[in-house]
């Protein structure tokens, strides 16, 4: 099993592989307002530079995820861009219903 577990707004169980990085790509102040516990802020505005001075491992599965969706996307898109091969949208927090949000 998932070390995050979750179920979409259409209650169906959202399976992610084991080990997969959960990163929430909104703003520091909305992180702090309220995220998934087990997620690392990465907000997409500072995406890149994380990238450049973090240098993550691209083989690992990363799942992103922000407050209605369309920011996930794009984060999305900046990771694949970057030669990341296993990225999921989770779309958006409010749309996630999950016992441990802080």
């Amino acid at each position: 099993m998932s070390m995050f577990s979750w179920l979409s707004s259409q209650r169906e169980p959202l399976q992610l592989p084991e080990g997969a990085v959960l990163i929430d790509v909104r703003s520091p102040m909305e992180f702090r307002n309220g995220h998934i516990i087990g997620a690392v802020n990465w907000p997409l505005d500072q995406l890149t530079e994380i990238l450049d001075k973090q240098k993550p491992d691209a083989s690992k599965h990363y799942v992103v995820y922000c407050a209605n969706g369309p920011r996930a996307g794009m984060a999305k898109t900046v990771l694949i861009r970057a030669g990341f091969k296993e990225v999921m949208n989770a779309g958006g927090i409010n749309g996630l219903i999950h016992l441990g949000v802080e």
